[in-house]
């Protein structure tokens, strides 16, 4: 299992990047309705849909803009493996192919939303 490794200097680097791909790309982005109040005692668990390339970004810009939590993502190792600098933006893995790595990754989760400052987003 990869764990999480948040550095601050991979989270500003990545979030000027995102900032400016939805520039390039997005006119607006318009969210309707009203948000539930959410405690700040509270941890908070995301399971969006993940049908498109864009979805992990729109979770940061919710974060940074409405949430504003230590972000921590769950990703296929498969996926980390490749992309092993999300480690740095809090993403850790997860291997769906190994029992034992399963069970580490859901205890990693769980201790993760003990804190009530931390959002994890786990893409079903």
């Amino acid at each position: 299992m990869m764990i999480a490794r948040p550095a601050a200097w991979a989270e500003t680097i990545f979030h000027l990047y995102v900032s400016r791909l939805f520039r390039r790309h997005f006119h607006a982005i318009f969210l309707l309705g009203d948000f539930p109040k959410i405690a700040a005692t509270l941890p908070l668990l995301l399971a969006p849909n993940h049908s498109t390339w864009w979805d992990g970004f729109f979770v940061h810009l919710l974060n940074k803009k409405i949430f504003a939590r230590r972000p921590y993502v769950m990703m296929l190792e498969e996926q980390l493996v490749r992309y092993p600098f999300f480690t740095r933006l809090g993403v850790f893995s997860i291997n769906p192919h190994s029992a034992a790595d399963t069970r580490a990754s859901l205890r990693y989760a769980a201790r993760i939303l003990r804190d009530p400052q931390n959002l994890l987003c786990i893409f079903p």
